[in-house]
């Protein structure tokens, strides 16, 4: 059964034992998210108690998200409603993106990649502006009330994505990026690729590159896992007929990295 309902590079934790000529398992092992892999990895390197490592793998709780800027991850939005409308709108385009007839981005730049930090969508008379983070949606709103003083707040909400910080809880970065026009899914993973290799990476300490460079044995290793978490993303993706999120391909290329067996 194990082996039926398993993928390449799927990771399993469990306990071997010996039959007196080679290890075996006992009993099928507990599949472990790959994104829980250095967190399992620290637990086990601390000799844990059953307890601790029954805690691992039981219920968790909901992962927590933050945006590119660190902020929580909010779903926030406010309606005004705009005496001269018309006007007002043809006034947005000169500093606002244009995505369409009735929608406009307030777009910046973040590690070379284009993303949005708030989104307005107008509905007659009445504008939602909208952000993935509070504190994004009052910097939206302070930028947008100095071009329209008149508007009148109708309503506002702002909903949490996810959970709040927890110890147990995965880190989850999310974030609105925006493609070139004629840009491509493929020209998306190529980007996400060249980005990652230099920019500096928290596990690391340094940016992938200059770990690949450094002749660590220990930062190779967290290098080559990485690149395996990051394949099998992709693979999954493309169990569900998309395409990949990241060069892998590319990156390994860079790095001298071969893909693992």
């Amino acid at each position: 059964m194990f082996s039926t309902h398993v993928n390449r590079l799927d990771m399993f934790c469990g306990r071997l034992f010996t039959d007196g000529a080679r290890p075996r398992l006992l009993a099928l092992p507990a599949r472990v998210q790959r994104e829980e892999r250095e967190e399992l990895l620290k637990l086990l390197d601390s000799r844990p108690s059953a307890e601790e490592i029954a805690e691992f793998f039981g219920p968790r709780p909901d992962p927590y998200m933050t945006n590119a800027d660190g902020h929580d991850y909010f779903d926030t939005e406010v309606v005004w409603e705009i005496p001269d409308e018309p006007r007002e709108w043809a006034r947005l385009a000169d500093h606002l993106a244009p995505m369409g007839a009735d929608v406009m981005e307030w777009l910046a730049k973040h590690d070379g990649k284009t993303i949005s930090r708030g989104r307005v969508i107008r509905d007659r008379r009445r504008w939602t502006l909208w952000a993935n983070s509070r504190e994004r949606l009052a910097s939206f709103e302070s930028f947008l009330r100095e071009l329209v003083p008149d508007a009148r707040e109708i309503s506002r909400k702002a909903e949490r994505r996810g959970g709040p910080p927890h110890r147990r809880a995965r880190h989850i970065m999310v974030e609105s990026y925006l493609l070139d026009p004629g840009a491509t899914m493929a020209d998306a993973a190529h980007m996400h690729a060249g980005s990652w290799v230099d920019q500096e990476v928290a596990i690391f300490g340094m940016t992938p590159r200059a770990a690949a460079a450094s002749g660590d044995p220990g930062l190779r290793r967290k290098l080559e896992m990485e690149l395996d978490d990051m394949e099998w993303r992709n693979d999954r993706e493309a169990d569900r007929g998309r395409p990949p999120l990241v060069d892998v391909a590319w990156i390994r290329r860079q790095l001298s990295i071969p893909r693992s067996a």
